[in-house]
């Protein structure tokens, strides 16, 4: 195991602790492995290129190159005594994986900042580096808890955190034929045509599938394709259990009702304009959201809604373009992707997130909230079925009714 700072340079810059570590990995035999612990920057956070190929980045790259790089992982705050405020990150090395293609080598990648680790937190994390040093099948059948994996070349190519990268996709691909041969046949048991209009839509194969378009959400928000508003501060006398559609009232979407789906809490509407003047309101579309004690998002679709911190809303500009022109942002879409954020992702401005071609923009929301619809409707219905149960089982036990065959209607006269 090596330590940085060491003690004969007690602030090295980034490109002398990255040199130190490649020639250690030009050191180690096949069947050797080391751990490094050292500042997050060099080891996991962007770099600068400082303009020539020996610079910081450059290094990086070719120790990612090596394939010996199996772990990486940003570590919380306050771990190094004499710098309590430097994050810092560990490295895991071993032997490249000779059998597998460079083009599809992976490498574990975690984020912990902002975590408090207990101690059977640290045994997770333990057992999750473990896991990375084996071969592929194993690695598939490990459930991580804390780390996930991405493809090493694209942290070569990614110019940036290596923590914030898209996990890797399954190595069992879906063929785009499959996949419109299985949407077809949910939306025939679904009887599409019998419901929501929006899931009598036609699906097409693509002939050569890309990569998806994964965006990091903090370059999103730099570049001003969403806009991040932080939630508002209320008293928690003024928030009530009540009728969201009664006259006079606001919703108020809570953490509570994100994580737990409980019902959204209500305002008076003349309270919230009188003692929070300053207070804002969702506009359709936005996607309300929170970071702790896990991610989690819901698209708000009528708008017109209070959000009570530590919720916060993103809200996609204009028609949802990045700066990739031929790629926009869609907001049920951006709330599944927060959904699916590990538990432990707790900083939003690194979460990865996908868009999709300006062209499927509209009619991708569109069928989303045809779905959305469909989802709630059940829902009622199976509300309404729980209702009927409950009535049936309470008046028979009590005598209160009796239950028989339906009598068929008479026939009318003149039928047969």
């Amino acid at each position: 195991m090596i330590q940085f700072p060491l003690a004969d340079n007690p602030n090295p810059r980034d490109a002398e602790v990255l040199n130190t570590i490649d020639r250690i990995c030009l050191q180690l035999a096949d069947g050797e492995r080391t751990v490094v612990f050292g500042p997050a920057g060099p080891l996991c956070d962007a770099l600068d290129a400082e303009g020539s190929a020996g610079g910081s980045e450059a290094i990086r790259s070719d120790i990612l190159r090596t394939g010996r790089l199996r772990a990486v992982v940003r570590l919380p705050q306050g771990l190094l005594k004499s710098k309590p405020r430097q994050a810092m990150a560990l490295w895991v090395l071993g032997p490249a994986h000779a059998e597998v293609a460079l083009g599809e080598r992976w490498t574990l990648v975690s984020d912990l900042s902002g975590m408090t680790l207990s101690k059977s937190d640290v045994d997770d994390l333990i057992s999750d580096l473990v896991a990375a040093m084996g071969n592929r099948r194993s690695v598939e059948k490990h459930s991580f808890r804390f780390a996930r994996l991405v493809g090493t070349s694209s942290l070569v190519a990614a110019r940036g955190s290596l923590v914030r990268t898209r996990p890797l996709a399954s190595s069992a691909t879906v063929r785009p034929a499959d996949a419109v041969l299985h949407i077809e046949g949910l939306l025939s048991s679904l009887g599409r045509q019998e419901t929501t209009p929006g899931l009598d839509m036609r699906v097409n194969p693509v002939p050569d599938p890309t990569s998806p378009a994964a965006r990091i959400l903090g370059d999103l928000a730099d570049e001003g394709a969403v806009a991040y508003l932080p939630g508002n501060r209320f008293e928690v006398d003024d928030l009530h259990v009540g009728d969201p559609n009664a006259p006079g009232a606001i919703r108020v979407l809570t953490t509570e009702f994100l994580l737990d789906a409980d019902p959204p809490a209500i305002m008076d509407r003349l309270r919230f304009a009188t003692r929070y003047p300053e207070g804002r309101l969702t506009e359709p579309g936005d996607v309300v959201f929170c970071t702790g004690p896990r991610p989690a998002a819901y698209v708000d679709a009528d708008g017109s809604a209070a959000v009570a911190y530590p919720a916060r809303i993103l809200r996609i500009v204009g028609d949802g373009r990045t700066s990739r022109s031929q790629t926009a942002l869609v907001a049920r879409l951006l709330a599944q992707d927060i959904n699916a954020q590990p538990p432990t992702a707790r900083r939003w401005r690194s979460w990865t997130v996908r868009a999709v071609d300006v062209g499927q923009r509209e009619p991708l929301s569109r069928t989303l909230d045809a779905v959305e619809q469909e989802r709630i409707a059940a829902l009622e219905r199976l509300r309404l079925l729980d209702q009927v149960a409950t009535l049936i089982m309470d008046g028979v036990a009590s005598n209160t009714v009796t239950l028989g065959d339906r009598t068929p209607a008479a026939p009318m006269e003149g039928t047969p």
